[in-house]
């Protein structure tokens, strides 16, 4: 039997955890006392109220945003995560403190505190990410896959690549009547299922339970379906309960409100920029500021989708397909607003209107949802929501994760709803506007028949911008002008 893991690293780890955490606090507790104690008309409890809400919503967000994910997140991501919580945090609390003093306090001493968190950050990561192969013992790897196809080894090179956790990383392919496997399976610490038959699967869940090993399952629809149910009791019958996945009208009503509250102060902070992307777009080519194209939202309803035209008006003179890296059929300005996520402002009108939602499934073309429904005739479940602006499956997904993939983070979405998950999401949506590698896009000349088809994410060679929003992380097409 596996050996548990050594309490010694695992201490090590807090440790460091709470360093990174308890350094940041500290310096902005220096500048509160040292810079703005004379401005601030607290008493002693005063301070000690704005140092808890510091620390509890920097510690929320830099938890929301993975920054105690050593193992998991590459250092440079777990730098800008948490420069990223700094910024937002420090910005809150100034607001606050101001509001406070009546007037606006001098900035500079927050700008100096944000330099000084990153460099201490940066340096507790290096350290992190240098000691923890040090820690925990590398492990061993087995992919077993019920057919050979791209995603398993796709699988495979992924797991290869982190040598930090991974000694040694196999592939198998394996079938019913292939025999016992039990010799195999004794040489690895974890296992990794992909698509294998009940058979299969038993003997792998019944030699991990028994001798202690770990194990992830890529699962089907119907057992991700099954994922979210709770355990129940009919007398002394043990039940699995999936309820039904219905809104209550206390979130529809909490939902609604939080997308005409935000839409609404959305379009009267950002009427400036819309009106000098509108004259920048008119001036380009006198062409139209905004494009409308049919998109499905909830039960299939079918609604005008708007935003800035990014392309020229004859974009899809040769049909629709997705755009790629370099795409001619984008001009200056829309290349620009693309790359800075400005082309997706006008969606707010569709929120405050009704027909979408700021948290939601991303709105897909009629077109691309009969494509898709034709290679999964579950895409129709992600219908039982309003579409977003952004989504679980835009803050968790790249713009070329297969469409299997996003219908599974969309019913996660969906079977998970909460109010606080919509803000959990919102959170994540800001740090993937500054995470462009998550964006990768589709095989110049690709389709959504093609790309459903696949059923796998497409290859990320030399596609797409790094340009896409939550709204640009879905496999969306040219553009259709009204």
């Amino acid at each position: 039997m596996r050996k548990k893991t050594p309490f010694f690293p695992n201490m090590i780890s807090f440790l460091l955890k709470l360093l990174l955490l308890g350094g940041l606090c500290v310096a902005f507790v220096f500048v509160l006392f040292f810079f703005y104690g004379n401005r601030i008309p607290f008493h002693r409890n005063g301070y000690y109220l704005i140092i808890a809400l510091y620390a509890v919503a920097l510690y929320g967000l830099m938890h929301i945003y993975h920054c105690f994910k050593f193992d998991r997140v590459s250092g440079r991501e777990l730098l800008l995560s948490t420069f990223l919580a700094c910024v937002i945090v420090n910005a809150a609390i100034y607001l606050v403190i101001s509001l406070v003093c009546l007037g606006f306090i001098n900035a500079w001493y927050m700008l100096g505190l944000m330099g000084v968190q990153l460099v201490y950050a940066a340096l507790i990561i290096f350290i992190m990410r240098n000691i923890y192969p040090h820690l925990f013992p590398t492990r061993r790897l087995l992919i077993i896959c019920g057919k050979d196809g791209p995603q398993s080894r796709q699988l495979a090179m992924m797991y290869a690549r982190r040598k930090s956790h991974y000694r040694r990383v196999d592939r198998v392919v394996v079938q019913p009547g292939m025999g016992d496997i039990g010799q195999l399976l004794e040489s690895y610490d974890q296992f990794l299922l992909c698509e294998v038959e009940e058979p299969i699967l038993s003997t792998v869940l019944d030699f991990a339970y028994l001798n202690n090993r770990s194990i992830y399952i890529q699962p089907t629809l119907s057992q991700f379906l099954l994922s979210s149910a709770h355990h129940t009791q009919f007398q002394d019958i043990l039940l699995l309960h999936q309820p039904s996945q219905v809104m209550t009208p206390e979130q529809r009503f909490l939902k609604r409100t939080m997308d005409i509250v935000i839409s609404g102060l959305g379009l009267v902070i950002l009427s400036p920029i819309m009106l000098l992307v509108a004259l920048a777009i008119k001036l380009s080519d006198h062409g139209p500021v905004f494009f409308k194209q049919d998109r499905c939202t909830l039960d299939g309803r079918i609604f005008s989708i708007y935003k800035f035209r990014s392309m020229r008006v004859d974009a899809e003179k040769d049909g629709a397909k997705l755009a790629t890296q370099g795409d001619d059929r984008i001009t200056p300005v829309g290349r620009f607003i693309r790359r800075v996520r400005l082309d997706e402002i006008p969606q707010l009108i569709n929120i405050f209107k009704g027909e979408m939602s700021i948290v939601g499934p991303r709105p897909e073309r009629i077109e691309n949802v009969e494509a898709y429904q034709a290679q999964l005739p579950e895409f129709s479940y992600r219908l039982k929501v309003k579409a977003g602006l952004t989504g679980l499956a835009q803050v968790q997904g790249r713009y070329n994760t297969s469409p299997r993939d996003k219908l599974m983070f969309d019913l996660q979405y969906i079977q998970n709803f909460s109010i606080w998950l919509d803000l959990r999401i919102l959170l994540q949506t800001i740090k993937t506007l500054f995470t462009p590698e998550s964006t990768q896009g589709f095989d110049e000349g690709q389709t959504a028949s093609t790309v459903a088809a696949a059923g796998v994410s497409a290859p990320p060679a030399n596609t797409h911008q790094p340009e896409g929003s939550p709204a640009h992380s879905t496999q969306e097409g040219g553009e259709t002008t009204p």
